[in-house]
């Protein structure tokens, strides 16, 4: 849903003012005679002449200061609009006023004197797939949905099923009290409970968009996906949350692999509402590596997908599309025609365990200087895989600093360069081994255990076109490996003042572990950190640890947080504050299986904090 106001005439007089706050919320004030302006969807697109100004705040109010109608500023019919993203949005023609302006922006509310009108109305999350079917390896698996609403009025939640297999599409409707956490077990038998006409047996699965009516801000709800099977010790699966909107740029899905030991499917869904249509998707399968007799990587594009809203589709073991020798690559995904926006991710599976890493997209470039992987294991019992691709159109060489408290070098750091070519891939299943095999020092013997960050930089030039994740994986008991999958952080996109953190357990089958990085982007200055922690069945505050403090470059990882800081508490959602210091950092919670370290398989579900 795109909101706008069209401005000038007899809706505002004079002094209107557009403004976004840290939330995403959109405001608009002036005075005005009447306050039933009118009030219409706009697409805000540029026209000959036009102008289309986007406003986007990080952390402070960014304010259009304007005088909009017939002004010098604006000419003809102006408007402003939000999207479902929180984009926010002017349109008109440009005179010679119209300038930006940073600062604070405060409204004045009274009749006939001056009026605020905020523009946010529900949230719409998509999940790109919820299933209760069969898979290989004799598999079962299942989705558990986590429903978070932390505000504090109770909200209405709409369901739009649109299945994939099996059937069932439709809708339905629930509520959620304030500050509550739902956990429910079984995402397909919760939805038919709702009187959702989804089969009671065989394969189903499906794409899932959630509505939040009655938040005060849309970064108040949350939707978590944990997807699984059982196997002998336990449990094993990936999480993922629900997305706002979707993409439209092209995107890509890196870190695919295709061998004896794994095996890679893409997923595609078209994520947008009834009213926007079908679109049209491309696909294009790159191999990761030189490949003879060419000495460059090779590339084969699929026919391509319409999809109309909602469907979902999937394309299983998709590395074998370029070749039956290539073992990794990766996917660009384009949107061709249509004007809905679009989801794709992609699974690795382990061939034996069918346990599975979740691999979101990548758009765009964010203008940094480094990337940073919050955690990279080498211990007796996990290790941690490291994936680097280079998609631009030079070659490039990669700095690895890997820091942990258990390194011996200088300021605890083991650095390493790694030459990558351009739109070349490389998985290094054990970074950790590799570097000391090439020369890292500090490292000690297999044997040391070391849990840290890794910083990833490219000596006089920057990352654009770089992507790095790594996989953290332990053996399994019947072979296989459990793991999971997590993407590099771009340097000056991490949080600075508070983070959230949802859908957390503490029961008999999992434990939720906290991890927190100071980055030291800033300066050297320890940051000192408070987490309160909310019980998801109460909704209320349960537990406060204060006065945690983390070096620049180090991790603080916290097993077992709710165990720790409020033991009653089976499930429920953090707030991380940095209270002094002055570096950003990077929040981050596992959710593994088993009670305690040791029980279960161990598997783990990695989740990133929320704004």
């Amino acid at each position: 849903m795109i909101y706008s106001t069209f401005l000038g005439g007899d809706s505002i007089d004079y002094g209107t003012g557009i403004a976004v706050d840290s939330t995403g919320n959109a405001y608009i004030s002036g005075v005005t005679r009447s306050a039933n302006f009118p009030s219409v969807p706009v697409a805000p697109s540029p026209a000959g002449g036009a102008f289309i100004a986007k406003l986007n705040a990080s952390g402070s109010a960014l304010a259009f200061s304007t005088t909009l109608g017939r002004s010098q500023s604006t000419e003809g019919a102006s408007a402003i609009a939000v999207d479902d993203t929180g984009n926010v949005y002017v349109t008109g023609t440009a005179g010679p006023g119209f300038q930006v302006t940073a600062g604070s922006f405060q409204p004045q509310v009274g009749a006939n004197t001056g009026f605020v009108a905020k523009f946010f109305d529900d949230l719409r999350l998509f999940v790109p797939i919820i299933l209760s079917s069969t898979g290989q390896n004799n598999s079962f698996f299942t989705s558990e949905i986590t429903l978070t609403n932390r505000s504090d009025r109770q909200v209405a939640l709409e369901y739009t099923y649109t299945a994939a297999f099996g059937g069932g599409s439709g809708t339905a409707t629930d509520t959620l009290p304030a500050g509550r956490q739902r956990v429910v077990t079984d995402a397909i038998s919760y939805l038919r409970s709702l009187g959702m006409p989804i089969p009671e047996a065989g394969n189903r699965g499906g794409t899932l968009a959630v509505r939040f009516s009655g938040l005060r801000t849309p970064t108040e709800g949350a939707v978590t996906v944990r997807t699984g099977t059982s196997v002998t010790q336990g449990r094993v699966g990936l999480a993922y949350p629900g997305v706002l909107r979707g993409l439209t740029a092209p995107s890509y899905l890196f870190g695919l692999l295709q061998s004896t030991a794994d095996r890679s499917n893409v997923a595609i869904q078209n994520a947008g509402t009834a009213s926007e249509g079908e679109i049209t998707l491309r696909l294009t399968v790159f191999s990761g590596e030189p490949t003879f007799p060419s000495g460059r990587p090779i590339s084969v594009t699929l026919p391509e997908d319409t999809l109309v809203p909602g469907e979902f589709r999937q394309l299983a073991e998709i590395m074998k599309n370029v070749g039956p020798y290539v073992d990794n690559g990766f996917v660009r995904v384009e949107r061709v025609r249509g004007r809905a926006p679009y989801f794709a991710y992609a699974v690795v599976n382990d061939q034996v365990s069918s346990d599975g890493s979740f691999i979101a997209p990548v758009t765009g470039d964010f203008p940094t200087t480094g990337l940073i992987l919050p955690v990279i294991v080498q211990s007796s019992t996990f290790s941690s895989e490291l994936v680097l691709a280079n998609r631009s159109a030079v070659d490039k060489v990669v700095q690895l600093r890997f820091v942990a408290d258990t390194i011996q070098a200088p300021e605890s750091t083991a650095t390493l360069s790694i030459p990558l070519p351009s739109q070349e891939q490389r998985v290094l299943p054990n970074i950790v081994q590799w570097m000391r095999q090439h020369g890292a020092t500090g490292l000690g013997s297999v044997d040391q255990t070391h849990v840290g960050a890794l910083f990833l930089s490219v000596p006089e030039g920057n990352v654009e076109g770089l992507y790095a994740s790594a996989r953290t994986t332990t053996r399994g008991d019947a072979g296989g490996q459990y793991g999971v999958s997590y993407a590099s952080v771009p340097q000056g996109a991490t949080p600075v003042t508070t983070v959230w953190i949802y859908g957390l357990q503490q029961n008999s089958e999992n434990r939720s572990n906290l991890g927190l990085l100071n980055t030291g982007e800033t300066d050297g200055s320890t940051n000192t950190f408070r987490v309160d922690l909310y019980d998801g069945e109460s909704g209320l505050k349960v537990a406060t640890a204060e006065g945690l403090q983390i070096a620049p470059r180090r991790l603080l990882q916290i097993g077992s947080i709710f165990e720790k800081y409020a033991p009653a508490t089976r499930q429920g959602y953090l707030l991380v504050t940095r209270t002094n210091g002055n570096n950003p950092f990077i929040a981050y919670s596992v959710i593994n299986d088993g009670a305690s370290p040791g029980q279960r398989t161990g598997d783990g579900a990695f989740l990133y904090s929320s704004p």
